[in-house]
């Protein structure tokens, strides 16, 4: 079965505890995180497509911030592109902002990393065959 609750111990005292909901397919749906004062620090919630890809992923925290990420996949499903938004505004906070490239196997070939819509960085990557005897 699913866990649904996780206890943190640290030199034999309370560290924090996490919480998680599921929907009927087991995708974790809820994800809350409480301090060693067992108070509720931040928690998750997350959409799942038909196709069982993960295309929401919230962050709120106690302070009140919001971070929200979506996801974009492809017919394979593929992550192609993730985008991130804070505290409800509509312009990407393009920090964490990746695009991946695949193969007609779906082996990744490439990602790309941008901030503030900036390239940033790229890794390339080689699918090789290794024979095993």
């Amino acid at each position: 079965g699913n866990v649904l609750e996780e206890t943190d111990y640290m030199n034999g005292e309370f560290n924090g505890r996490d919480v998680y909901k599921y929907d009927g397919s087991g995708n974790t749906i809820y994800h809350a995180v409480y301090d060693s004062k067992n108070e509720l620090d931040h928690w998750y919630e997350y959409v799942f497509d038909s196709d069982g890809n993960m295309i929401t992923s919230t962050q709120y925290r106690s302070s009140g911030r919001k971070y929200v990420d979506q996801m974009e996949y492809d017919a394979r499903g593929n992550e192609t592109l993730q985008t991130s938004y804070r505290d409800g505004s509509s312009e990407p906070y393009s920090q964490y902002r990746h695009v991946y490239g695949y193969d007609r196997d779906g082996n990744m070939l490439s990602a790309k990393y941008y901030f503030e819509d900036t390239f940033v960085s790229a890794e390339e990557y080689e699918v090789r065959e290794i024979k095993i005897r």
